[in-house]
């Protein structure tokens, strides 16, 4: 499929799709939680040593963005119309200098009942840190372009 996304007819329930390593510097980590997400136990070393995590942590909202943007990077684009719903669980912290990889897997899809020439597919998104350990779990509903749509 290179060059073009792929559409709701060509996904195949179950097949996986990877993109990674994205490693998480410390600057970048610090701008981020600064600008958006200031917790102290994102920022200093101090309080997330006391805090649950017993260190610092990215934030939720940047491991999302991580996510998002490896999903993009992944071996088969998706050609995507619409987010329909979302839901996602942080098992587990991402940490600076992580090495994040994700992996995209379709695992349901069914034709639009009132939009024929669109499919809805239900994905799951796993990012897991560089010893297997997931930090994020996204399930997505995706309006998809039929082929010929």
């Amino acid at each position: 499929m290179e060059g073009s996304l792929a559409t709701f007819d060509d996904i195949e329930v179950g097949v996986a799709h990877r993109a990674g390593p994205y490693v998480v510097t410390a600057e970048e980590a610090a701008a981020f939680t600064t600008k958006w997400d200031p917790w102290d136990f994102h920022l200093d070393a101090e309080e997330a040593e006391a805090s649950v995590f017993g260190g610092l942590t990215l934030s939720g909202v940047h491991t999302l963005c991580i996510c998002n943007l490896l999903g993009h990077q992944t071996e088969q684009g998706w050609d995507v119309r619409a987010q329909l719903s979302s839901e996602y669980r942080m098992p587990a912290p991402a940490r600076v200098g992580d090495e994040l990889w994700l992996t995209r897997t379709a695992t349901n899809k069914r034709e639009s009942k009132s939009r024929p020439e669109l499919g809805v597919v239900e994905c799951l998104f796993e990012l897991a840190n560089q010893d297997g350990v997931v930090v994020l779990e996204q399930r997505i509903v995706g309006l998809f372009a039929r082929t010929g749509s």
